[in-house]
């Protein structure tokens, strides 16, 4: 409800639920109807989002919940503990990625991103955000290629943006992480193996196009469910203007910052207000 009455132009994703429900206050309409009513076109499909002309406000909802990955393990394989007979450790099976056709419908980050940019490149100027949500979704739940499928649609949503920033070359782009998450790349096989060690928590043992494995580790907590965050740094990558005044290190809340001296919105307390 806070979308429809906040204006922003353009918001594509998933989570149709939360928009069916009745809109509070408003009776019987639900919240995408509440949208409808506040000048959003609504889509649904990626049809209907290629079909769309670049003007007004959009709300596009593709599936009902999260939206699906882009791959999956093969037989829809996570990462396993490590078991151990009385002499060494056991490792998971390998398993290799595949592409998951739950997501084949649906609107990809990068076709989700050149509907935005065209609605939104009005020469007026705007602030775009895109999140690759379920990079941190599949870490949770210990899910290596599902990790990678997203990180893959992530890689190639920056080409667009790239594309568009060489067209419009006061573009700035900054991508980011909010924190950073459990997942770290080990060897398949500990280099202390001969000791009988092995990875702790949860290990996926992954199978690379080059034709090697990949070693995946989790283990933030012994819960079966899912893992924690971590607090290790995450990089902030910058291009356009002003990315060359960025120092070493910042604390995410100074993105605001850099985002209202970017667009000229003054003090960022003035902003925020």
């Amino acid at each position: 409800a806070q979308y429809t009455a906040s204006n922003p132009d353009t918001v594509l994703g998933g989570e149709w639920q939360h928009f069916a429900q009745p809109a509070e206050g408003e009776g019987s309409m639900t919240v995408a109807q509440l949208a409808a009513d506040n000048g959003f076109e609504l889509v649904d499909t990626a049809a209907a989002l290629a079909a769309l002309e670049p003007r007004g406000k959009v709300l596009g909802l593709f599936s009902p919940s999260t939206m699906p990955v882009q791959w999956r393990g093969s037989d829809d394989a996570r990462a396993q503990r490590v078991q151990r007979n009385a002499e060494r450790p056991i490792a998971p099976e390998p398993f290799s990625c595949e592409p998951n056709p739950d997501a084949a419908a649906i609107p990809t980050l990068p076709a989700m991103t050149r509907t935005a940019l065209a609605h939104l490149d009005d020469g007026r100027g705007f602030v775009l955000m895109i999140e690759s949500a379920s990079i941190d979704k599949q870490s949770h739940l210990r899910r290596p290629c599902g990790q990678i499928g997203e990180l893959g649609q992530l890689d190639a949503t920056l080409a667009v943006v790239l594309d568009y920033a060489r067209a419009h070359p006061e573009t700035l782009i900054l991508v980011t992480a909010d924190h950073s998450q459990a997942a770290q790349l080990v060897p398949e096989t500990s280099v202390l193996a001969g000791i009988n060690a092995a990875s702790p928590g949860f290990l996926a043992r992954v199978r690379t196009p080059e034709g090697v494995l990949m070693g995946v580790n989790y283990a933030t907590n012994d819960s079966t469910l899912q893992e924690d965050h971590t607090g290790a740094d995450v990089p902030l990558f910058a291009s356009g203007p002003g990315a060359d005044e960025l120092p070493a290190s910042i604390r995410q809340r100074e993105i605001f910052d850099l985002l209202t001296q970017h667009l000229k919105l003054g003090s960022s307390r003035s902003a925020a207000r």
